[in-house]
């Protein structure tokens, strides 16, 4: 996707809010300093890397539960981000020691 001015390109899913007047409004400017918007192919979650990510989070790292406010959903999202990172460093931390 080279294009004249191009600099950068976001690619992202299909979700409504991606396809919404607002946003559309909000990527004429971006594609005015260089980043353009381009769109993955429908139910392909295989092509967006974060899909993975959510779903260990959802699925293994947060408690299913219901969160009565914002702010106590976002502490559960933090810590469950945090958690999985520190699984992920260990995991690269094992695979470099496995050969020494």
């Amino acid at each position: 996707m080279a294009r004249e001015g191009v600099r950068g390109v976001a690619f992202l899913d299909n979700a409504p809010f991606h396809r919404s007047r607002g946003f559309q409004e909000a990527a004429e400017g971006w594609r005015d300093r260089g980043l353009a918007v381009a769109y993955l192919p429908r139910y392909s979650p295989h092509l967006n890397p974060v899909e993975g990510v959510w779903r260990r989070a959802k699925g293994f790292l947060m408690p299913r539960r219901h969160y009565a406010s914002v702010g106590e959903l976002r502490g559960a999202v933090t810590e469950a981000m945090d958690k999985l990172r520190r699984r992920l460093e260990e995991e690269v931390l094992q695979s470099l020691c496995v050969g020494t």
